[in-house]
C-alpha cells in the first residue's frame, strides 16, 4: 500500500507520522507524490480534502517528473485542479466537468495502466472525468497550493484511515 512520499517532494510540506496526511503551509505550491509507481494493472485511491486553502491539483505524473518540471501544467502530468480545469501533454489546459471542489470533498482516482486511463470522481457531486494516453511508470501526484491539507483514506479498496 502506498503513502505520501516523504523522500520525494518539492517545497516544505508537512507529513503526518503515518504519511497518510500532508499539509502545505509555507509556500505557494508544494508537490507530493505517492511512494509507489505503477506500470501495469488497475489501482485506485480516495483522498479527503481536510483543508481547502488556495486549492490543489491531483492526478498522476511520470515517475520523477515533479522534481524536474515544477507546476501542474507542465511536462508529463495528467491532472485536474480544484478550479475546474485539467491538463495533459496531449490536450494542455482545458475545462473539466468536475467544477469546484470544497473542503470535506472525497475524490476517488481509478488508474488503469493497461488502458492508459485515469478517472477521477468527486463522491459528493458524483461528477467524473477521464484523462488518457499516459506513459509509464506513473505515480500519484498532488500539487498543494498554500494552506491545503489532504488525507489518504483508501488504497485499492482498503480503508487506511
Amino acid at each position: 500500500m502506498w503513502k505520501f512520499d516523504k523522500q520525494s517532494f518539492t517545497g516544505h510540506p508537512e507529513f503526518s507520522n503515518d504519511c497518510l496526511t500532508v499539509t502545505s503551509k509555507r509556500f505557494d505550491v508544494e508537490s507530493v507524490v505517492g511512494t509507489d509507481d505503477f506500470i501495469t494493472g488497475k489501482h485506485s485511491w480516495c483522498f479527503k480534502i481536510n483543508k481547502f486553502g488556495r486549492g490543489l491539483a491531483v492526478g498522476i505524473s511520470l515517475k520523477g517528473e515533479h522534481l524536474h518540471r515544477l507546476g501542474w501544467k507542465t511536462g508529463n502530468k495528467w491532472v485536474w485542479t480544484s478550479g475546474g480545469t485539467k491538463y495533459s501533454p496531449q490536450s494542455l489546459v482545458t475545462q473539466s466537468p468536475l467544477e469546484w471542489w470544497e473542503e470535506g470533498d472525497v475524490l476517488k482516482c481509478q488508474l488503469d495502466c493497461d488502458k492508459q486511463e485515469l478517472i477521477i470522481e468527486n463522491l459528493r457531486t458524483h461528477k467524473s472525468d477521464i484523462l488518457a494516453g499516459f506513459e509509464d511508470p506513473v505515480q500519484p501526484y498532488f500539487d498543494l497550493f498554500l494552506d491545503v491539507s489532504i488525507e489518504l483514506i483508501e488504497v485499492d479498496g482498503i480503508l487506511v484511515k
